[in-house]
């Protein structure tokens, strides 16, 4: 294990400290070294000292922060450098600390042997919502409404509003077949022109199109406020619209934050047989 020398390897002094930036799971900066002995000098690992915590809730709503320790334990961080006397050395360092730590200016030092560098943190926003389960099932059975349970996870530094997602679009995975399908039992010898196949297609892709409607998707005591590394359950109330054909497959996808929560339309096959067996 080489040891480094008594003398300061670092180019940074308090008026000048090493800047680290971005989000609290990617932070990057440049450390300046300078080696001003006459033997070279390997340098390897180093330690981030006086990180912040990130303070903690007592609850998913944010209502009270609890006490917690205002400095996280030390971090290792790798400068892997070899210096020649007198050379000098710019070496990319990346940090990752806790993930939810508020976005804001702190100040760290770091660490490279026996001494200590000024180190400024510039912890930037982080967004991530996290929604379990990654598809919700839903019977298909017009015009019937449910309640889905989905776990909503803060996974970002900021606290997060979970409002209702309202008219979602739908999807039937089967309609450029349905259309063709239709445009070819309803078309009869009269259409010839290239138009006039157009706009039979046009006509069968707007009948589906106003089959399938929009799924209402509603949240239970919305708005709701998640705190940064809190979960919550939330009761998803979904309307299924009346004009769905009741056969088919069906998806929709609706957006909150930078989460697509997809929902599926499935069909639970017919009630009653359609032909009588032998």
């Amino acid at each position: 294990m080489r040891v480094l020398p008594e003398y300061s390897v670092v180019d940074h002094h308090d008026d000048a400290p090493i800047v680290l930036a971005g989000g609290p799971r990617r932070l990057k900066g440049t450390v300046r070294l300078h080696n001003p002995g006459e033997a070279r000098v390997v340098v390897r690992d180093a330690r981030l000292c006086g990180l912040p915590a990130a303070r903690t809730r007592s609850a998913a709503t944010g209502d009270k922060e609890t006490d917690a320790p205002s400095i996280a334990p030390d971090l290792a961080v790798s400068i892997p450098a070899i210096l020649a006397p007198g050379q000098h050395s710019f070496v990319p360092v990346r940090a990752s600390i806790d993930p939810h730590t508020p976005p804001g200016s702190y100040r760290a030092s770091l660490q490279v042997g026996a001494h200590r560098y000024p180190v400024e943190l510039h912890v930037t926003e982080h967004v991530q919502l996290d929604v379990q389960p990654a598809e919700i099932v839903v019977e298909n059975q017009p015009g019937k409404r449910v309640t889905k349970t989905a776990v909503f996870t803060n996974a970002g530094n900021v606290p997060l509003v979970i409002g209702n997602l309202g008219p979602i679009a739908l999807d039937d995975e089967l309609i450029v077949c349905r259309t063709l399908r239709g445009t070819l039992r309803d078309a009869d010898e009269t259409v010839t022109l290239p138009q006039q196949w157009f706009n039979a297609w046009l006509r069968q892709g707007k009948k589906h199109f106003e089959e399938m409607g929009l799924l209402w998707v509603d949240v239970e005591g919305a708005p709701i406020e998640l705190a940064s590394g809190h979960s919550i359950a939330v009761e998803l109330r979904v309307r299924v619209p009346d004009t769905l054909d009741p056969r088919t497959r069906y998806s929709a996808v609706g957006f909150l934050y930078d989460e697509s929560i997809r929902f599926l339309i499935a069909p639970t096959g017919l009630e009653k047989a359609t032909r009588r067996g032998k």
